[in-house]
């Protein structure tokens, strides 16, 4: 059960690092526009998919903080199973 609680803890702080505004903000001003993704050179292109992108998120943030990578991948596939839900 202690890993069910870090894992539903874990995404939630993914939630937060992908969507909330202060930290789009401050994507926004190190320069990684969305709308500007295609004229990225192809590991500006890598980093950004790897901020933007919930399930890469949820794995390297998980495991850079828990130092867990069981934990990591546990979290990561919760992140891509919600993110294939209808």
């Amino acid at each position: 059960i202690y890993n069910i609680l870090l894992t539903l803890f874990y995404y939630g702080c993914t939630i937060l690092f992908v969507h909330s505004e202060p930290i789009i903000l401050l994507k926004r001003a190190i320069g990684f526009r969305e709308e500007e993704y295609y004229s990225f050179n192809k590991y500006k292109q890598f980093i950004h998919r790897g901020i933007t992108c919930e399930t890469c998120s949820s794995f390297w943030l998980t495991w850079i903080f828990s130092g867990s990578f069981f934990l990591a991948v546990l979290v990561s596939l919760f992140a891509f199973l919600l993110d294939k839900l209808p």
